[in-house]
């Protein structure tokens, strides 16, 4: 399920970057594409679960955090892509998913220090240096939306993993679970975006890359397309995650779906044309290695 699932998440970031091409980086264009994918995904899991709908107090507070983390450094993201580089942003976002939850399993969860999985976690990190390194120099405020960005992802995997540990509260079940994550992220996308409609701004400067897109019917249905299938993929890749986090301890599951995103995200570049230099392949290798070690 989890190699299934770095498989999909490699998948669903080729569905991303082509909706980019289409309708730009800008703030607006990102609010909008979180908003209509939470939408369809509220919509999916109504129907998996039956339109029952559980609540319990923890497990909505938990689907909240790990939606609102997921949709702040997503907004970052926005933000970086305008001012720094993809590469970088790749770094931080990934080994934050990787080494948040490794160390929170350790110190919090009682899981085991394994000295075989710590090397493959140090392996992992330095294949993602190796493959975004760059020497263009950072400015402050960059880099603390790279942290930034670095923690919020870490901890959205933190707090998924804490509810499904959970023994002492009542909880609800993974299907669930998902739901509420995704009704929150639409909630919070469409709120913003009500927000930026009701409040006055001059003019851009530039033009807004959101204006200048294309509205013929064609786009209209790629961009509703891409929206549908970036919706049934995060549908799925939430249950398999959520689902696993019940019987793979933190310390393994995801560094296994980062390494494992990084591995097919790599090879999806072929689709965009991309060619994989010596040290890309050299760090996939590396990646691949690492990923053995957390079976």
């Amino acid at each position: 399920m989890l190699a299934i699932s770095a498989l999909l998440l490699a998948l669903n970031f080729s569905v991303t970057k082509i909706y980019q091409k289409k309708r730009g980086t800008s703030l607006r264009a990102g609010l909008i594409f979180t908003a209509l994918t939470g939408l369809c995904a509220v919509v999916i899991y109504l129907v998996v679960v039956g339109f029952q709908v559980e609540f319990t107090p923890f497990s909505f507070a938990m689907a909240a955090v790990a939606a609102l983390t997921v949709q702040f450094y997503t907004l970052l993201s926005f933000r970086v892509l305008q001012k720094g580089s993809m590469a970088r942003y790749t770094l931080f976002l990934m080994t934050g998913g990787m080494i948040v939850p490794y160390i929170w399993g350790v110190l919090f969860l009682g899981e085991e220090l394994s000295l075989l999985r710590t090397v493959g976690l140090i392996v992992m990190t330095f294949s993602v240096v190796l493959a975004n390194y760059t020497k263009e120099k950072l400015d402050w405020k960059l880099l603390l939306m790279y942290l930034a960005i670095f923690l919020l992802n870490g901890f959205a995997s933190v707090s998924v993993k804490v509810h499904q540990v959970e023994t002492v509260l009542p909880v609800i079940g993974s299907d669930q679970f998902v739901l509420w994550n995704n009704i929150v992220r639409f909630g919070v996308s469409a709120l913003i975006l009500l927000v930026l409609m009701l409040v006055k701004r001059p003019a851009p400067a530039q033009p807004d890359t959101d204006a200048s897109a294309p509205t013929s019917r064609k786009t209209v249905l790629l961009i509703a397309l891409l929206v549908a299938g970036s919706s049934v993929l995060n549908a799925v890749i939430g249950f398999l995650q959520v689902y696993s986090a019940l019987y793979v301890p933190a310390t393994a599951l995801y560094p296994f779906v980062t390494g494992g995103t990084i591995i097919f995200t790599s090879l999806a570049g072929f689709l965009f044309k991309e060619k994989l230099s010596k040290r890309m392949w050299l760090s996939i290798a590396l990646c691949f290695f690492s990923t053995l070690t957390f079976l």
